[in-house]
């Protein structure tokens, strides 16, 4: 059968929710794939369509598949910001909220990199991890403010610690603060593994210790603020385009490449390449 041929995903596409119960009626099964591993029931909720999921696992279509692709059902409800398909979802089965996608992310991560406060807040009081961490060391908090979502950030900002567990070493997955720990006190430019590098500056005038990483593979930069007197911190990440003046990413550029790195000027965007060369 070819997937998007067929008469089930024409229903789900249009709506159309009577079509729907006629072509299960006639034996189609649910829990058919595309070559992605994605489902009728997948295809329904990215649809954002209640009512069609509904359909669908009334008539079988299992909840727990998770494609190599994009997850769980949940993941995709999640996406899509609908709280209402969500909570549906987890009634049939609450042990979605355990599954995690390639990447290492939950539905709560998904959800915050997405920017869906309602989302956000709803996973949280079902009990997923407001701290939880992917396979890339990212909360949600962290993907939420990379994507300039502040309304979701503010909502999670609470729920992060007041001080992060610190690490002696420069760990390539190490969080933030683990490298604003093992910096010395004054300013200082530190070599971080692969293409990362940090800046350490005490501000006593306004009590803060600045942290920043400057991550050229990913193209972004992470930035730490301690309160020198409380320790509280918070973290903001941003992505090098988001960044209008880029002058602080190509001083960093230039002192990752007096110290071995190997970036290339194409990392950055908007650099002439004869300001890189070594």
């Amino acid at each position: 059968m070819m997937f998007k041929k067929s008469k089930l995903y024409t229903a789900i596409t249009d709506g159309d929710i009577a079509r729907m119960k006629e072509v299960l009626a006639q034996g189609v099964d649910p829990d058919h794939e595309d070559d992605y591993g994605r489902s009728f029931l997948w295809f329904a909720v990215n649809r954002g369509n209640l009512a069609a999921v509904q359909t669908l696992v009334e008539a079988g279509a299992a909840v727990t598949v998770a494609n190599k692709y994009n997850g769980t059902v949940l993941q995709v409800a999640a996406r899509k910001g609908s709280v209402e398909i969500a909570s549906y979802l987890l009634e049939k089965n609450p042990k979605l909220l355990e599954q995690r996608d390639r990447e290492g992310n939950t539905a709560l991560h998904t959800a915050a990199e997405s920017g869906y406060p309602d989302l956000v807040a709803f996973l949280i009081e079902k009990g997923l991890d407001a701290n939880a961490k992917n396979f890339n060391n990212r909360s949600p908090l962290s993907l939420a403010q990379k994507n300039n979502h502040h309304e979701v950030a503010d909502l999670l900002k609470p729920y992060a610690p007041a001080r992060m567990r610190l690490v002696p070493a420069l760990d390539p997955e190490a969080a933030p603060a683990a490298v604003a720990e093992a910096a010395p006190l004054s300013d200082a430019w530190r070599k971080l593994p692969g293409e990362r590098i940090a800046h350490v500056a005490v501000e006593e005038a306004i009590g803060y210790r600045i942290t920043e990483i400057f991550n050229f593979s990913a193209r972004e930069k992470t930035t730490l603020y301690r309160n020198l007197e409380s320790n509280a911190e918070t973290v903001e990440t941003r992505g090098f385009d988001a960044i209008g003046d880029k002058a602080p990413i190509e001083q960093a550029l230039e002192e990752l490449r007096k110290r071995g790195g190997v970036s290339e000027p194409s990392s950055v965007t908007g650099f002439e390449k004869k300001k890189l060369t070594p």
